[in-house]
C-alpha cells in the first residue's frame, strides 16, 4: 500500500428531453388512478431550488405535483433525463451515495447545455432515445494516518468533459490535466502495476482514457524485460531514471 494519487475515467450516458407540463397533464389523464405518470417519464430532472446546485434529483419527486392541474398554453418546459454507466468504478459510487448525493456540487443544467434533448413526443411514440456521453473523473486519494497507523481513502469527482457526435473526448477546461492533456512524454520512465518499470514510447489518445505503449525496463511477474505493453493513463506514475 502507498500514498498518492490515482485517477479513474469513466463514461456517464444521458438520455435527454424537454418536457412541458402539458404534456405531463395529458400523459397524466391516460393513467389508471392506481398508476403513477412518472413511471413513464425519465428519472431525473434538475434541483433548481436555492439552497441546490442544479444537481440530478428524482423526477417524481422535484415535480410531484406536475401535471395535476391544467396549465395555460404548453406551461413550463423542464429537462428531464435518465443516467447510466456500464463502468464498474463508477458504478460502485453510484451504488454506495445515489446520483443526487454523487453529483450534488455538479451543475448539470451547465453540463447538459452541450447536448441536444429528444422531443417529447419521442416517450410515447416508442422511439429509441439518442444517447450522449460525460466523461467523469474519480480522483483517490491515499494517505497514512501516523496516529492509528492506518490508511485513509478519500474520493473526488468531476464531469470534465463530454463525447461529441464523433465520440471524440471534448473537455470542458482546455487545460484539465488528465482529460485533454498528455500527462507522460516519450522516453519518461513510469511505474507500472506490481513493482515494475518502464519507458513511454508512444501516446495514444482515445475517446474516454489515454493509452500508452510502454517498454518494460526490469524482469516482471507478468512481462519480460524489453517487451512493449499497453497501459492506461491511470495505472501509470511517473518514476525515476
Amino acid at each position: 500500500m502507498r500514498e498518492g494519487t490515482s485517477k479513474h475515467l469513466a463514461l456517464l450516458a444521458v438520455e435527454l428531453y424537454e418536457i412541458s407540463e402539458k404534456f405531463v397533464y395529458e400523459l397524466n389523464n391516460k393513467q389508471h388512478d392506481s398508476q403513477n405518470v412518472f413511471d413513464h417519464l425519465p428519472e431525473f430532472a434538475i434541483n433548481g431550488n436555492e439552497t441546490a446546485n442544479k444537481q440530478p434529483i428524482p423526477a417524481r419527486y422535484y415535480h410531484q405535483f406536475m401535471g395535476q392541474l391544467e396549465p395555460d398554453g404548453d406551461g413550463e418546459k423542464f429537462l428531464f433525463f435518465n443516467l447510466g454507466t456500464q463502468d464498474s468504478v463508477l458504478q460502485e459510487e453510484i451504488n454506495n451515495s445515489g446520483y443526487d448525493d454523487l453529483f450534488q456540487d455538479i451543475d448539470f443544467e451547465q453540463v447538459l447545455n452541450n447536448f441536444t434533448p429528444e422531443p417529447q413526443e419521442n416517450i410515447t411514440g416508442f422511439v429509441i432515445p439518442k444517447t450522449n456521453y460525460l466523461v467523469v473523473e474519480l480522483t483517490y486519494i491515499t494517505s497514512y494516518d501516523h496516529y492509528s497507523g492506518g490508511y485513509e481513502y478519500d474520493m473526488e469527482i468531476d464531469i470534465v468533459g463530454y463525447l461529441d457526435y464523433n465520440l471524440q473526448r471534448k473537455p470542458f477546461k482546455p487545460d484539465n490535466e488528465g482529460m485533454c492533456a498528455q500527462r507522460f512524454k516519450k522516453d519518461d520512465i513510469v511505474r507500472i502495476p506490481h513493482n515494475g518499470s518502464g519507458r513511454i514510447l508512444k501516446y495514444i489518445d482515445l475517446p474516454w482514457a489515454s493509452r500508452y505503449e510502454v517498454q518494460i525496463l526490469e524482469q516482471h511477474p507478468l512481462y519480460d524485460v524489453g517487451t512493449v505493453e499497453d497501459f492506461f493513463e491511470k495505472d501509470l506514475e511517473l518514476g525515476k531514471e
